[in-house]
């Protein structure tokens, strides 16, 4: 099962390939936006994945995990497109209820911004989310991604300093995070 697959990334994709046709469509849902992740992380088309995961959307009852969803198809989008959708999503009560998916929406939105070219944008969007960032842990991302795209943000708007630091609260966490886990799993 997926528990034998933890840290085995090829064991995992091939767990999530198996007819799921039978479960309930939120649990699909999160299967594809799983997959979607995977196949981007390993550079893998996401074509077909993006298809499946926009055909599931309007039948996800559950505004929680329709969020999921959208969080990680806007992945794939234009930055434009990704912009408007997570600051959207970043309004929607499903998400407002849930700081740490909220994080999540304000820190991919800063990222979408920077993707336009719109730094004044991203910034906003960073400022907004810094307070969360030293409170929450962000939902569904990773405890490092945050920020890592804070650095990258507050070097655009030219805080190389602020910037700095937010690598070096990145790189801590991730430290942290290792010193956790096997060392067959980095090799």
């Amino acid at each position: 099962g997926a528990a034998g697959a933890l840290g085995l990334a090829d064991r995992a994709r091939a767990v999530m390939r198996v007819d799921d046709s039978a479960v309930e469509t939120r649990f699909r849902a999160r299967r594809v936006a799983l997959r979607l992740r995977a196949a981007r992380l390993s550079g893998q088309d996401t074509g077909a994945l993006d298809d499946a995961a926009a055909a599931l959307l309007p039948g996800i009852e559950s505004a929680f995990h329709r969020s999921l969803l959208e969080l990680e198809t806007l992945r794939s989008a234009a930055p434009l497109e990704a912009a408007a959708g997570y600051e959207r999503l970043h309004e929607e009560p499903a998400v407002i209820e849930r700081p740490g998916l909220r994080l999540h929406a304000a820190v991919r939105a800063a990222a979408a911004r920077l993707a336009c070219r719109d730094v004044a944008g991203a910034a906003r969007w960073i400022d907004s989310a810094m307070p969360s960032m030293a409170a929450v842990a962000p939902f569904d991302m990773a405890r490092e991604e945050p920020w890592r795209i804070a650095s990258e943000v507050l070097a655009a708007s030219g805080d190389g300093v602020a910037a700095a630091i937010a690598k070096r609260r990145a790189d801590e966490i991730v430290a942290g995070l290792r010193a956790g886990l096997p060392a067959a799993w980095f090799a």
